[in-house]
């Protein structure tokens, strides 16, 4: 249901929901289970939409080291994590946060390309840094597929 309510723009119904799913996956399956960590995600993202970056950095911050230790660095969740992560360091003008998480994305993306989100959030922490021309740059890949 939240999933559903967050596609919906329901952010609060699906905060709600998914704080709820947590806490019955985690009783169930225990709280290192990919569900739970997917939910956890959803559950940030949905903080985020509120306007709530501060909730949606705590719930990153403490699944992300949860997240690397049971996949590694370069798994997808983990990856997206991170950036949503760097998509909140970006409000909160945190732009060398977001740069290294981004940065980190880019270097571990190393059988596919990195992703446009990893591009566009290394782009605006650059420029958020006053590195212009390199945030321009990093916003977009080069032929050979890496960036800045």
């Amino acid at each position: 249901e939240g999933w559903l309510a967050a596609r919906v723009g329901d952010h609060a119904t699906a905060a709600s929901r998914f704080s709820a799913g947590i806490g019955a996956i985690e009783s169930t399956l225990g709280p290192d289970h990919p569900n739970a960590f997917q939910m956890r995600m959803m559950l940030a993202q949905a903080h985020l939409e509120l306007g709530q970056s501060a909730q949606a950095r705590a719930t990153v911050q403490a699944t992300l080291p949860r997240l690397l230790a049971a996949f590694g660095p370069a798994a997808s969740d983990v990856n997206s994590s991170q950036l949503l992560l760097a998509e909140v360091d970006l409000k909160y003008r945190r732009h060398a946060a977001a740069q290294e998480l981004a940065d980190t994305v880019v270097r571990h993306a190393t059988h596919v390309a990195p992703s446009a989100e990893a591009r566009r959030i290394l782009g605006l922490a650059l420029i958020g840094l006053g590195r212009v021309d390199e945030g321009v740059d990093g916003a977009h890949p080069r032929r050979d597929g890496t960036t800045v």
